[in-house]
């Protein structure tokens, strides 16, 4: 809802407890006030706060038009408050109705993401690896070049079956990856990351 959102903004910033937004029933008016007060006390720190809300695709029309209100909180300074939404190709689709309209116009920048091609997917794959690798590696005080886990061909299977989308390539190596291991395989082939897709 409206007021939970501004509530949890209001907690993320350290402005008001979690047990306080439970306890206490702030008004809006309040609500609102205190961050505006949150956000007047960084203009001689000459910083910003920025709201980064994901999964934006979900938010009810009601919360989109609170978020529209508040991208309208400014100083004599310009705006100390920057929002950003992040979600799947619906909230394009959302913003475009016709009650959405203003909140579009508020929109200053846009940037959307494509899915990737297959050499990003190898990219992405090789470099999940090596983060996960090195991690594991400092962790056991030995720091190494990562070897290759995937090969060539199931790389190539990844990119095709998950459509380049991150999320699908996650779902579909670790998938693979565990069928690897239960086979007791060092490397992920072809026939692991097809029967992970299935």
């Amino acid at each position: 809802g409206r007021d939970d959102l501004l509530k949890q903004i209001l907690v993320d910033f350290g402005v008001i407890s979690k047990g306080r937004t439970q306890l206490v029933q702030q008004d809006r008016h309040e609500l609102v006030q205190a961050l505006q007060e949150f956000l007047a006390s960084l203009i001689p720190l000459q910083a910003h706060a920025v709201v980064m809300i994901d999964e934006a695709q979900h938010l009810a029309p009601a919360v989109l038009e609170e978020i529209r209100l508040l991208s309208n909180i400014e100083a004599d300074q310009g705006t100390q408050l920057q929002i950003v939404l992040l979600g799947q190709t619906d909230l394009e689709t959302a913003l475009k109705r016709p009650d959405m309209r203003q909140f579009e116009q508020r929109v200053t920048r846009r940037c959307r993401l494509e899915p990737l091609d297959a050499g990003e997917v190898r990219n992405y794959i090789e470099h999940r690896l090596a983060v996960a690798g090195a991690a594991q590696e400092r962790r056991a005080g030995q720091m190494g070049r990562i070897r290759t886990v995937f090969t060539a061909d199931a790389m190539d299977a990844v990119a095709r079956l998950s459509g380049g989308l991150p999320r699908v390539i996650n779902i579909v190596c670790d998938r693979a990856l565990e069928a690897a291991f239960a086979l007791r395989h060092q490397t992920v082939d072809l026939t692991a990351v097809e029967s992970a897709a299935r």
